[in-house]
């Protein structure tokens, strides 16, 4: 996985951001700026998990605030996980025990709603067992195939503003945006393909899927079935 480096500044009402030997996109607030580097990288270079290390403008004289400040917000996030984990290992050890849950509350000087909550989050954090994963059924099974599909699917849609995006499944940004459906289905196949290959499905201005394309480690362009789908929209 490469690793990028992009600046942002502000520029009206859009900060600009420029992803060093990458090119130039934008966004309207910085929690988009991470999104959109990582989407412009994707789109440009068809790499689908690049990091990107944003540089965000903050004034010289706040850095070291700054700094400090989202330092001890993580390390109570940490110290907040791990008191976490703790109190689910003890409630489950002491219910295991024989100990009631409203004594187990009490010796916690928690609520019973709490100590209840803490055993159904400890079950839920224990580490399924070989035997456990060999007998998930074809439901389970099957979505977990659908998941990895996902992982390398690119979807040609109408974008909102006009033009055509080219989405991954679950993802809120587009990987790349064209004028034409035909450029969208070639970016899309290029990103696919560059991924090690997956699924490219095509949808119609009305939303509807029209077509789908198998996309191959190193396989080229399909202009037939891409001709076919741009004939169903």
């Amino acid at each position: 996985m490469s690793a990028y480096r992009a600046t942002v500044v502000r520029e009206g009402n859009w900060w600009v951001i420029s992803v060093d030997g990458v090119g130039v996109t934008q966004a309207r607030r910085l929690a988009e700026v991470e999104d959109q580097a990582v989407g412009l990288v994707e789109a440009m270079t068809g790499e689908a998990d690049a990091s990107v290390d944003v540089a965000f403008p903050i004034p010289a004289d706040l850095r070291a605030q700054v700094d400090e400040a989202r330092q001890q917000t993580a390390a109570a996030a940490r110290a907040q996980r791990e008191a976490a984990a703790l109190a689910r290992s003890t409630v489950l050890k002491l219910v295991g025990a024989g100990m009631p849950q409203a004594d187990v509350a009490t010796v916690l000087g928690v609520s019973r709603q709490r100590v209840t909550q803490l055993v159904g989050e400890a079950k839920s954090h224990q580490v399924p067992t070989s035997s456990t994963k060999s007998h998930q059924g074809p439901r389970e099974v099957g979505a977990r195939r659908e998941r990895l599909r996902a992982i390398k699917r690119r979807d040609v849609v109408p974008s909102n503003g006009g033009g055509w995006d080219v989405v991954k499944p679950g993802s809120h940004r587009p990987s790349a945006h064209t004028d034409t459906q035909t450029a969208a289905i070639a970016r899309a196949r290029d990103i696919v393909k560059n991924a090690g290959g997956g699924e490219v499905r095509i949808h119609g201005r009305d939303g509807k899927v029209r077509g789908s394309d198998t996309v191959s480690l190193g396989e080229g362009p399909n202009p037939a079935r891409a001709k076919r789908a741009r004939k169903a929209r």
